[in-house]
């Protein structure tokens, strides 16, 4: 040993290399002067390279305009163009959206993919339309594309090269105003196609009634009557209340959230006619343990101000107001830690292209409900899958390497229950009747309140112990962003804040949620004797769930079967975890003829109805009073 020499990686010295490019589709004088301008920019101070790279590509987007060589049909009509981005997880994509009389189009303004340089979808096979948020901004748009049949095996229409490979596309624009302008030119075309395509499983009728769905406060009151009526399963109408939220399967800092419903994940037999096997619904997940809360409320004690405006507590538009919880219930990071095994190049991308630290990685659904119900820094709720029947995600079967944790063990496959037998399929079967169980029933409206009801925001969620970081609230941030934050730095640095630490919902009730008064069995294939929606497409990709919810929904709500209709519906038990516990609910037939006439009917008035005609009898306490659905929000 001693001082002798030792290995060190070699440095061979090799003179700079020398880049030769050949330009075929453009010439020199037209490169060059692009070039020395981005090689001038690429010398600059961060802050300001960054602003000049942004400025830059600002204007390239402006001055780029629709190639008209590109269209299917010469003869077709150009109804609108415009700049706007094709959004993906964890990905944008500046270009020109087109619509014509015939066809949606998106051309790209450099074709990454190298496969065609613009994308095209037949507007007959336009399934819905959806306005988004982005960022917090109502400048989003989410195109719904119908599906070559239903359930298992379902894939896109065939279309020329170039058509969309998923069930939908989400689109961002510079403003507000342009994302209703191309929404408008595109419900028109559709309007003059007369329909969306056939009705089925995985399509609605068309897609003006669909959208509607998600905007009209009561359409969204019928539905929750329809629900708490027991003609829609309770995984059908999360989903629902998502997709009318503004969540999306598209947008992973947007994705939809489902509540953890058991908190038994040690026993060998799962019980589910056991209290003590359910989560408590009625807290949000930062308040399940008194200490760990009792935490946040001295933090949040010592935080100073309460933000412009004076706003306060649990107003979000005071910037700077305090909060229970820094972190949230639904991130980019929180989804892709679930699905770090079915979309492994998602968390690459969002981890700087490799995996997380073993002892950090989504291992053990025990050891992630311990982490979620007690640490300090993580109250995330679930995703769908996890009450779907596909286990890609609880399984590692494209053998990656995760590495090994402290202790010694690897990660590969996901830790199960010991209830579940270890059979990740008997797992999701078994979770999912939990969340149609009685039990859960009879609670899930507490949930709902918290992340879409009345308890979301304002003083009900303070008071509720339901107060995240101001900036996860829709109305966050200011109208003209960049009047507001005139230094594009501190814009780049709100908006990564904005997409990476989560964003709550839209609010889509600010009243109590009536409690479900029918829970119709539940029976492990298809729901009730139904076929409900996250049934008939669980082995298709979730992002193509959202065109069967609404077609299931709309089913349910216009007296279709439903994902409920043919089972035999048990009694909601007693025994709620509110102050005063909740009624004994009666069954009352699923065919009720009160439901379907309250469809029609306003946001209260719907409810109404349906609470009528699911009332128990005169000897039980009757349902509360119906929620008020939030004013419609576009965006």
């Amino acid at each position: 040993g001693g001082g002798g020499p030792r290995d060190a990686p070699s440095a061979p010295l090799l003179p700079p290399p020398t880049w030769r490019f050949t330009l075929p589709y453009a010439s020199l004088e037209a490169v060059l002067p692009s070039a020395h301008t981005y090689l001038a920019a690429s010398r600059l101070p961060y802050g300001d390279r960054a602003a000049a790279l942004a400025d830059l590509a600002a204007r390239r987007v402006s001055a780029a305009t629709f190639d008209p060589s590109r269209l299917a049909d010469y003869g077709e009509a150009l109804a609108w163009e415009g700049p706007a981005r094709l959004a993906g997880p964890l990905t944008s994509q500046a270009g020109r959206l087109a619509i014509t009389d015939a066809r949606l189009y998106f051309q790209p303004l450099d074709d990454l993919d190298g496969d065609v340089p613009v994308r095209s979808h037949e507007l007959a096979r336009v399934g819905a339309l959806a306005r988004r948020r982005a960022g917090l901004r109502p400048v989003g748009l989410e195109v719904f594309f119908l599906l070559d049949g239903a359930g298992a095996g379902a894939s896109l229409v065939p279309d020329r090269a170039g058509a969309w490979g998923g069930p939908s596309a989400l689109f961002t624009f510079p403003s507000p105003a342009a994302r209703d302008a191309a929404a408008g030119a595109l419900a028109r075309g559709l309007a003059a196609k007369g329909s969306a395509g056939p009705a089925s499983a995985s399509a609605p009728s068309s897609s003006a009634s669909t959208s509607a769905m998600f905007e009209d406060p009561s359409r969204i009151a019928a539905v929750t009557a329809a629900w708490s009526a027991g003609r829609l399963s309770n995984l059908d109408y999360l989903l629902f209340l998502n997709l009318a939220a503004g969540r999306s399967f598209a947008d992973v800092s947007q994705y939809p959230v489902v509540p953890w419903v058991l908190s038994d994940w040690t026993s060998p037999v799962l019980d589910l006619s056991n209290p003590a096997s359910f989560r408590d619904l009625s807290k949000p997940m930062g308040a399940l343990s008194p200490t760990r809360l009792a935490t946040f409320k001295e933090r949040m004690a010592h935080m100073g101000g309460s933000g412009p405006g004076g706003g306060g507590p649990g107003h979000p538009d005071a910037r700077d107001a305090p909060f229970l919880y820094g972190t949230h219930f639904s991130c980019p990071g929180y989804v892709l830690f679930w699905l770090v095994r079915a979309a492994p190049a998602h968390m690459l991308r969002l981890q700087g292209g490799r995996f997380d630290a073993p002892d950090r990685l989504f291992a053990s659904v025990g050891e992630a409900w311990a982490s979620a119900a007690g640490s300090p820094a993580d109250v995330k709720e679930l995703i769908p899958e996890f009450y779907l029947s596909d286990p890609s995600f609880l399984v590692n079967g494209s053998g990656l390497a995760l590495g090994r944790r402290q202790d010694g063990r690897p990660v590969d496959d996901v830790a199960l229950p010991p209830w579940s037998g270890g059979d990740p399929s008997a797992f999701l079967a078994a979770h999912r009747a939990a969340l149609e169980s009685p039990r859960a029933s009879a609670n899930l409206h507490h949930w709902v309140d918290l992340v879409f009801g009345f308890k979301a925001r304002g003083p009900a969620a303070l008071a509720a112990d339901n107060l995240f970081h101001p900036l996860t609230y829709e109305d966050a941030l200011p109208a003209d962003l960049e009047a507001a934050f005139p230094d594009p730095r501190d814009r780049a640095a709100l908006e990564v804040q904005v997409s990476e630490f989560g964003q709550c919902p839209r609010q889509l009730f600010t009243e109590p949620h009536p409690r479900r008064t029918v829970c119709p069995a539940w029976e492990k294939e298809g729901g009730s004797g139904g076929e409900s929606a996250s049934g008939a497409t669980a082995t298709t990709s979730p992002a193509a769930l959202a065109l069967a919810v609404l077609a299931t929904v709309s089913a349910a709500v216009e007296g279709g079967s439903g994902g409920s209709d043919g089972g035999a519906a048990v009694p909601v038990p007693p025994g709620g975890v509110g102050p005063d516990g909740l009624a004994a609910l009666d069954v009352l037939p699923v065919e009720a003829p009160e439901v379907l006439s309250a469809a029609a009917a306003g946001p209260a008035e719907a409810v109404q109805a349906a609470a009528a005609a699911a009332a128990p009898p005169a000897a039980a306490p009757a349902p509360p009073a119906a929620p008020t659905a939030a004013p419609s929000a576009r965006g």
